[in-house]
């Protein structure tokens, strides 16, 4: 025959043991969550609408979950078609106060953005001074001088914020290779990659063996397809389209066997020295 219980004993029975530590833990997720979306928000001059959409609903998700954690009820009937109450409440209030609206109001009629600009050849000083212009859409905007590789386009009109983006010299020597982004939706920090249109370069040099003596039709194959054959003298000249500085591969051949292959920058005199084998 089993003991009675006592009320406390009775008690502890039918209730189960809450894991506090997991409560814990999904509080401070959806917690740090809340603070990221509202800093970065914060830090945003403007924002487009899918930005606001795609924030505010995970800002609800993350309000709902917070206030599963938070002891008390909550109940929300909107209009007599929506009810909902705990976190789920919380979600469907977050979404129809719509509390991040105001980063996209009238006023935030501008956004800044930021070029950052880049050299095939990392040679910065050379673009530093020069002149760009941005295409917006149809619209153009600039000149405006570059300063330590970047440029700050301020102010640009909020309309253009989802229109494509394009880079433009003003001197023609230039052209761009590449870009991070297309649109400010995307970035408000876009990187391009800038070169410089030549031409040709004219290479010339002499090829050597260990001993310094010159080496007759050794065959120099710069970047895979420019090829060029040195004379009794050891002597070669090639024009190639290839800017000062550049680096590309560079294989040097005799009798069709490799000797040599290495990255090699490219300059108006190029002496090559073969390895002792």
């Amino acid at each position: 025959m089993s003991e009675p219980q006592t009320p406390n004993q009775s008690k502890t029975a039918k209730t189960p043991r809450k894991n506090h530590r997991i409560d814990y833990v999904i509080f401070f997720f959806f917690g740090v969550v809340t603070i990221i979306i509202l800093t970065v928000v914060a830090m945003k001059d403007c924002l487009s609408d899918p930005q606001i959409r795609f924030f505010q609903t995970i800002l609800a998700i993350s309000v709902g979950g917070l206030v599963t954690g938070v002891p008390g009820f909550l109940d929300v009937n909107y209009k007599g078609w929506i009810r909902a109450g705990g976190g789920l409440g919380a979600f469907v209030l977050v979404l129809l106060m719509k509390p991040l609206s105001a980063a996209a109001s009238p006023d935030c009629k501008s956004f800044d953005l930021i070029v950052n600009i880049e050299t095939s050849n990392k040679d910065h000083s050379a673009i530093n001074n020069a002149q760009v212009n941005l295409r917006i859409g149809s619209h153009q905007i600039g000149p405006k001088t570059i300063h330590e590789n970047k440029v700050l386009f301020d102010r640009v009109p909020r309309e253009f914020f989802a229109d494509s983006i394009q880079l433009i010299p003003v001197d023609k020597r230039w052209q761009v290779t590449g870009q991070s982004h297309a649109s400010a939706i995307e970035s408000t920090e876009i990187n391009f990659t800038i070169v410089k249109v030549v031409d040709s370069t004219v290479v010339s040099g002499y090829v050597f063996d260990h001993r310094k003596k010159a080496v007759e039709n050794a065959q120099l194959v710069f970047g895979s397809k420019y090829k060029v054959l040195t004379d009794k003298s050891g002597f070669y000249s090639i024009k190639m389209p290839y800017e000062p500085g550049e680096a590309v591969r560079l294989l040097v051949l005799i009798n069709n066997a490799k000797v040599e292959d290495r990255n090699q920058y490219i300059s108006e005199n190029i002496d090559v020295i073969l390895a002792d084998k």
